[in-house]
Formats: C-alpha cells, structure tokens, sequence
C-alpha cells in the first residue's frame, strides 16, 4: 500500500451535493443540509488554463473583449476575485495543485524533477472513492514521467498532433497542443464510461507562447488602437517603444479569445451529454506572464509582481449553485481541500491547504499568502531567487541576501513605486513581521543544498523550445 506520511484518507460521505460544506456555510447555500445520504456525486471537472492572468480577463476587469464566454460563466457562478499562485511556473505550481502541497514539500521547484510518489495526490483519492480520473495535458512540461499522472487511470497528452500548428518553424511548436484537440480528446473520454462520476483534470496552452493564429480572430484587437495605448500608458511602467511589443501583447489576447471561443464549445457539448449540471467545476491557471508590465520581462517565473502570481479562479458548484464574487486572499494550495470538501470527501490531514468554503459565507480568508521563485545556476540546477509576502493592501519582495521592495497595493495596487526605504523608517514592525514569515516559509528552499540535480538531455531540449531555458 502506498505510505500517506501522516495523510489520513476520508470517508466518503454523499448527502446530497454539497454535504460537507453544510456546517461550514452555516445552511447559506441552497441545496445544503444533513440527513441521510441522497444523491448522486458529482462529476469533478478541474480546468489550469496556463499562463494565465486575472486581469485580461472581461469579468477581471479588463477592456478588451478576450473572454465573452468565461465572463458569462463567471457572472452565474463564484468568482474569487484574490486568488494567488505560490510559484510563477508551469510543472511546480500544478504539483502543487494537485497536490495540496507548496513547492517546499513537493520538491517540484522548476519544470523538471518528479513529484514523490509518496505523496497522495488529488486523483488519487477520488480515484479510491470511486471516480474514475482523467487528464488531458497540452504541454511536453507536463508530460508523462514526471509523476503527475499518478492517480489518474487516463493522462492523454495532446501536443505534436495540430494541423494547425506551423511545422518548421522551431522545436516549441512541437511542444504544445491546442484547445481544440484537448476538448475532443476530454469528450471521447467522458463519453467511454458514463456510469461512473469522473474527475477530469485539463490543461490548456494556448495563451502560452508561440501563438498559433486562428483565423477567425487573426484581426481581433487593434495593437494601435488608441483605446490599447491609453492602457498601456496607465498599466506599465514605460511604454513599450517597440511596435512587436504591442503586437506581442495581443497575440496573447487573441489566443485567449480563441480559447474562450473552444471552451464555449466544449461545454456546451457537456450540456448536451448531461454531465454538467451535476458538477462542480473549477477555472482556474497555474500562473500568469509579465506581458512587459514591469521592464522588459516578458514571460514568467522570475518576478512575483501580480501580474504574474495572481490568477483566475471561476468556480461552479453541483447543481444549481450559487454566483457572486467572493472576496478574501486564497491560494491554489487550497484547491485540493476545497474540491474534496465540495465533493462530499474529507479533506486529508498533512496538507498546506485549507478550504475556502468558509469564504463564500463571508467569514474566513487569510491574512497573507507566499509566492516564490527559484532559477537555475549555470549547471541548470535550481537556487532560491527571491520570495513574497502579500496581504490584502501590501507586498513585501525578498531577494535573501540582497535588496527587498515593498508596495501598498491600497494606494498603487500596479506595483510601479517601490516604498521600501521610506516603510523601513515609518513601518519598520511590519516590514520585519513580514520577512520574518516569508523567511520561514522559504526556509526550506534556501537549505535544499544543491536543489537536486539538472534536467535530463531531452527535457533540456524542450525547456529551452519553449523558452523556460536560456540556450
């Protein structure tokens, strides 16, 4: 038997469709309530839309029409609107998803290694309840080997297969998969067992580089409109000087509404099979990208601005459900509880998580969360970089043994002027609380030793395609 290091597995537990959460939501939510078991579980669908940031989308905010189908789904469903990623990277931060666990603790701390099999993973325990599980991954990052297929009786891969996808011009085209094939590969495996709850975890690439054109939004958005300068010139730190920057920008934004349109697609097939009014359904992304908001940093996994650790998170619950945004900070370590809570499991003991059922009765929420980043030393081995520590109206950003900056997001939530030297004079106490707790979360990071060794020839191959390494 798998060992569960202090993990206790639940009992399953149906009353209904939200059975666990009764308690904790004090009987707000319709649909509630103790009694004897009665009702069917509902199907799990956990949708990582990668490289994903909140703020492009309609229901975040932003001014261009990216995600008219997300927004509706978002306005009749639960939107978190302060939700936070640990770590700004691709196959870490889904460990961490998966597992309930931070980055410290999985081990997974840049897009190779191999999550432990001694840690229990999200699929696993539906799996032992009953579920049959099913992945679809759209990145060779996350591909099999790495230990994120643990649990899941299907991990179908869907890169290298596109029509759509240019040949020949690189090796990262290769590398990744489109929305349009993910969704056909998800429905022909939903449609293979129908008499069984499924879990059916799905990653999306699209929004990350290099963009495939759709034709149908290959003239979506003017990247010099001046409606698009107004924003750049309000939301950056400089302008960006160069016209492919501006052009880059919404290629992201036409691969998202590209997206938008497939998803839209994709549920609609759902309704038609009747498998989604009983589930509960999470979107949400493992990270977001710089888009060049601060300097000339265009991707992610080094900065801890929010342009690149807070994220979507759209939730629907079984059955008729409830909508309104909620607010108060959560982080996808908290996924797993949260999701096993809803689906009427216990949620396991020995994980970083907690669940954020108690958030959408108005109570709860937490009063900070952590984010890190780590890169590679020219052996292509991992070292700790810098850490946050962000709470509702500040940020604290620590590069251990070198300089930190400090931001109050109620007054300039875009981070561009950094008040550390003058908060060092007037909030000395709560800039030394801060570090304080972000270093002892980090702590384990900063005494792995060497960080394990690099990736193997062919994973450095791929990393570097698709820009995670520096050739």
């Amino acid at each position: 038997m798998k060992p569960t290091h202090g993990i206790k597995r639940g009992r399953r537990r149906w009353r209904g469709w939200l059975p666990a959460a009764a308690a904790a939501l004090g009987g707000a939510l319709a649909g509630c309530g103790g009694g004897e078991p009665a009702g069917p579980a509902p199907n799990v669908l956990l949708i990582v839309i990668d490289t994903l940031r909140a703020d492009h989308l309609g229901c975040y905010g932003y001014f261009r029409n990216t995600s008219p189908f997300l927004d509706g789904f978002a306005a009749s469903n639960l939107v978190f609107e302060d939700a936070f990623c640990s770590i700004p990277i691709t196959l870490p931060s889904h460990s961490t998803i998966l597992s309930g666990l931070y980055p410290q603790k999985t081990g997974v701390l840049r897009n190779w290694g191999t999550l432990p099999d001694s840690i229990v993973t999200l699929p696993e325990i539906l799996r032992s309840r009953g579920y049959r599980t099913g992945a679809v991954v759209s990145t060779a990052v996350l591909k099999k080997g790495k230990n994120l297929e643990q649990g899941f009786d299907d991990y179908l891969e869907n890169w290298g297969i596109s029509e759509k996808v240019p040949r020949g011009e690189g090796a990262a085209w290769e590398l990744k998969g489109l929305a349009e094939d993910a969704d056909r590969m998800a429905l022909e495996w939903i449609e293979r067992d129908r008499d069984r709850p499924f879990f059916l975890f799905i990653n999306y690439y699209d929004v990350h580089g290099p963009y495939v054109e759709d034709e149908r939004f290959a003239r979506t958005f003017d990247p010099d409109s001046p409606r698009f300068l107004e924003y750049l010139r309000g939301h950056y730190d400089r302008m960006p000087d160069l016209d492919w920057k501006r052009e880059s920008i919404t290629f992201y934004d036409r691969s998202l509404r590209y997206l938008d349109r497939e998803l839209e697609t994709f549920f609609a097939r759902l309704r038609e099979l009747g498998v989604l009014e009983n589930a509960l359904v999470v979107v949400t992304s493992d990270h977001g990208n710089g888009l060049f908001q601060h300097g000339d940093y265009w991707s992610h996994g080094e900065q801890l601005y929010d342009e690149h650790i807070h994220i979507p998170l759209l939730v629907k619950l079984p059955g008729k459900g409830r909508a309104g945004r909620i607010r108060g900070m959560v982080e996808t370590v908290d996924l797993l509880p949260s999701i096993l809570e809803l689906a009427g499991i216990d949620p396991p003991e020995g994980g970083d998580g907690t669940s954020f059922l108690p958030l959408l009765n108005g109570t709860g929420g937490k009063e900070r969360v952590y984010a890190m980043s780590v890169l590679e030393d020219r052996l292509n081995r991992p070292r700790p970089r810098e850490f946050a520590v962000r709470t509702r109206d500040a940020k604290l950003i620590c590069r251990p043994g070198g300089e930190s900056s400090f931001y109050r997001l109620d007054r300039d939530p875009l981070e561009m002027a950094d008040v550390f030297a003058r908060a060092e004079t007037d909030q000395r106490g709560f800039l030394t609380s801060l570090r304080n707790r972000g270093a002892a979360w980090y702590r384990p990071v900063l005494s792995a030793g060497d960080g394990g060794g690099g990736p193997d020839e062919n994973t450095l191959r791929e990393l570097k395609a698709l820009g995670y390494i520096t050739p």
